[in-house]
């Protein structure tokens, strides 16, 4: 009969019961961290898929400006357009629609989505350029500095001060800087802590984008270089934004001074001007006033001193 150790066999006995649930610990641990490279990388292909949508829709947007006098709010509405893809969709109308009126919206977040000219440059227009009056797409007459398109094959001025001939002055780059929101858990940064944990971070690794960060955004650049099938103009059209500020503060100064139709009593014999009752002050002068209260408040509060008034 063989000897059987006893001992042995209840050591045995023991290291198998003390790894009872040490499986368990072990996925705790590990599915975690597996679950977050598995985002990363699902978010690393989507952000790809973004870069490569926003380096179509750039050339697209520099293509429309090229044709539109380097007009950079020509070319944000085009912009928003092309980068419909990247807010996806399943094919049917309504969500087509719908990821379009998001990119158009993204697309007009100044502060998200930014478009720079880098050329034609101020240098450009002041060495190739001709005042001339012409009419935006709003049919106002604008008096500004136009750089000439016409027959520039055939110009043999050659290189001016600012390094350029009016061949190469012709030509409309631009820069795009999409803010690309994350979406996948984790990664989009709305944890608590996480944003100021980026914002500190980023803002000595990269300075000038830090708030696409905070916002739990990537900024995502691309460029696109086309030739001008237009005069490019150094006046730029004010955003949708401002425009549209303006028309409701220039419908509601009417509203409450009259709009000088004559009928509403406020005019006086022998002025064609309409008068206040209550001061005596014709309206325009008023209204005069208080616009200019409101510049002189606007220059006294704005912090970086670029108001047009």
């Amino acid at each position: 009969m063989p000897f059987i150790d006893r001992n042995k066999k209840t050591k045995r006995i023991n290291v198998k019961e003390r790894q009872v649930g040490s499986s368990m610990v072990e996925f705790v641990i590990v599915t975690p961290l597996l679950m977050f490279m598995g985002l990363g990388i699902m978010q690393f292909g989507l952000i790809y898929h973004a870069k490569s949508v926003l380096n179509y829709a750039t050339f697209e947007a520099a293509r429309a400006g090229a044709v539109n006098n380097a007009q950079i709010e020509v070319m944000r509405k085009e912009l928003g357009y092309r980068l419909a893809p990247v807010y996806g969709g399943d094919g049917s109308l309504a969500m087509g629609a719908m990821s379009l009126a998001r990119s158009v919206v993204a697309v007009n977040d100044i502060t998200a989505t930014k478009i720079e000219l880098i050329n034609p440059t101020s240098a450009s227009f002041g060495a190739h350029g001709i005042n001339k009056t012409v009419e935006d797409r709003h049919g106002a007459s604008i008096g500004t500095v136009v750089i000439p398109n016409s027959h520039i094959r055939f110009n043999t001025e050659g290189v001016k001060g600012d390094g350029l001939d009016l061949q190469d002055a012709n030509l409309l780059k631009i820069e795009v800087t999409y803010g690309y929101q994350m979406r996948l858990p984790f990664l989009d940064m709305k944890m608590p802590g996480v944003p100021w944990i980026t914002r500190n971070l980023m803002i000595r690794v990269d300075r000038e984008n830090w708030m696409y960060y905070v916002r739990g955004m990537i900024p995502l650049k691309a460029t696109a270089t086309v030739r001008m099938q237009s005069e490019a103009w150094e006046y730029q059209e004010d955003p949708p934004v401002v425009r549209a500020f303006e028309a409701a503060y220039a419908w509601v100064r009417d509203q409450i001074w009259g709009n000088g139709d004559g009928g509403d009593g406020c005019e006086t014999a022998g002025n064609t001007a309409p008068v206040d009752p209550d001061t005596g002050v014709e309206v325009d002068a008023q209204v005069a006033m208080v616009n200019d209260v409101d510049c002189n408040a606007l220059v006294n509060t704005d912090p970086f001193g670029d108001n047009n008034c």
